[in-house]
């Protein structure tokens, strides 16, 4: 009898355990991303310049002066979407240069991140790294060529983090991306930007934190939620 009493206990603790196993969400380990490697993937040799090449393409809409937010802001934006309790599930970067911020989104606690960029040597570099890494990180990281305002409402599906390098953009285009964006997001989506601009109709001002970049370590994220 307590041969078989103590089976039942063992069995029970046994299923217990497999069942909180299967119903927690399982995180998934990327074998090659570490803060080590990206940083190795992107040396500063991989702050590329393209010159006056697409300032004439896009008449200046744009500006191609190159920075980037470094991990510990990363970590600042991932922490802060959190404690909004906003969805982790996705980042979107527009603008994303060669992509390394993607990587960090990753390292940071997104789930996924995808982001887009009009340089074509910048977005070339970027394949280049993610081609080399795992499956798991492939799938969860896409760096597109393509022009924010050619970007339809299905891209923003599901996601409520958005995050825009802009302090340089002149502020017509600021305006313009902001407005555009009233048309694509859902409602609660949080951008987080360099900047914003004089009309913020549509939008809620939540404050800003500190997200050091690669060009000042005391640089501020915007916060803005659509309503």
């Amino acid at each position: 009898m307590i041969k078989i009493t103590l089976q039942k206990i063992i069995f029970f603790i046994a299923f217990i355990i497999f069942a909180i196993y299967i119903l927690l969400p399982q995180k998934e380990h990327f074998s090659n991303l570490t803060i080590s490697q990206v940083e190795k993937d992107y040396p500063q040799s991989s702050f590329i310049s393209v010159g006056d090449k697409y300032k004439q393409k896009y008449n200046n809409e744009y500006c191609f002066l190159y920075g980037e937010l470094t991990f510990d802001g990363m970590q600042s934006l991932c922490n802060k979407a959190k404690e909004l309790n906003l969805p982790t599930n996705m980042l979107i970067d527009l603008g994303c240069g060669n992509g390394r911020a993607l990587f960090y989104a990753i390292l940071a606690g997104f789930d996924n991140a995808k982001g887009v960029e009009l340089a074509e040597e910048r977005i070339e570099y970027g394949k280049n790294v993610l081609k080399d890494k795992d499956d798991d990180t492939k799938n969860r990281i896409n760096i597109e060529l393509k022009d924010i305002f050619e970007l339809d409402k299905s891209y923003f599906g599901g996601c409520k983090v958005i995050y825009i390098s802009n302090l340089v953009f002149p502020e017509n285009t600021n305006q313009k991306l902001f407005d555009f964006l009233k048309d694509k997001i859902e409602k609660g989506t949080v951008i987080f930007s360099s900047s914003t601009p004089a009309n913020m109709s549509g939008y809620t001002f939540l404050g800003s934190i500190r997200a050091p970049m690669s060009w000042e370590k005391q640089s501020e994220l915007f916060i803005s939620k659509f309503d």
